[in-house]
């Protein structure tokens, strides 16, 4: 008992390090850990880290849940490791909606929610989320927003007759995003290569000589195990003679 009291003495001190404070998170009391993240020499930078990391567990990702710091409670709304149950009870308190958004365990039924909420200020991060519904997709498509376009087309789940939909789009930014988009087409690429832009004429040449077909690639391999062949042939030739 008197080592508990001294490791939470210890943990609400402002004289106590940050590395201190580290170790102290590891405490299995429980208020030793809340002491540790109360304490002011526990930095918000200090927290982001720990946060933002990808393997961090869940019973720090419950304790900085409760940060004081709102840019980390969205950095752990945002942790792919983020527990569902942490991720709803964060839509419900309406708090680190950004990392809420954006987080691709998030459900459906919330995303849904949160498309319209506030006048729509998460339609950004929705739309570079990964799990976002197609349907939904198809929606910030056709947004005013140049960058939700943007966002939408970067995402690796925006299908291509979407992508496709968008090639003409007055914006050379949104263009752009298209010769970039992981699920890019040859043919929309060649397209283009004609675009009045320069920048996205150049960066479709650029991708479009960096696709091949499988077909290619297989051709390639043939043809230089053909040449392979030939050379071996011939060293044995002159061998022979």
């Amino acid at each position: 008992m008197k080592n508990i009291y001294n490791e939470l003495k210890k943990a609400k001190s402002k004289e106590t390090s940050a590395n201190d404070l580290r170790v102290l998170l590891e405490n299995e009391n429980e208020q030793v850990k809340q002491a540790s993240i109360s304490n002011e020499s526990f930095t918000e930078m200090m927290q982001i880290a720990i946060a933002s990391d990808t393997n961090i567990s869940e019973d720090k990702i419950r304790l900085l849940a409760n940060s004081n710091f709102y840019i980390v409670r969205n950095c752990i709304a945002m942790n792919k490791e983020c527990p569902i149950d942490i991720i709803e009870e964060f839509f419900e308190k309406k708090d680190a909606l950004m990392g809420v958004s954006s987080n691709p365990r998030t459900p459906v039924k919330i995303i849904e929610e949160l498309l319209n909420f506030d006048r729509g200020i998460y339609k950004e991060f929705i739309s570079s989320n990964s799990t976002t519904p197609i349907y939904i997709l198809e929606q910030l498509s056709a947004s005013a927003e140049d960058d939700i376009r943007v966002n939408t087309i970067l995402n690796s789940s925006t299908p291509n007759y979407i992508i496709n939909s968008l090639i003409n789009d007055k914006s050379s930014s949104v263009r752009l995003a298209i010769t970039k988009s992981p699920n890019v087409t040859k043919e929309i690429l060649t397209i283009l290569l004609k675009d009045e832009n320069i920048d996205v004429s150049q960066q479709a040449k650029d991708n479009l000589k960096k696709m091949r077909t499988s077909k290619e690639i297989n051709d390639e391999v043939n043809e230089k195990l053909e040449k392979n062949k030939d050379l071996n042939l011939n060293d044995e030739f002159n061998i022979i003679c």
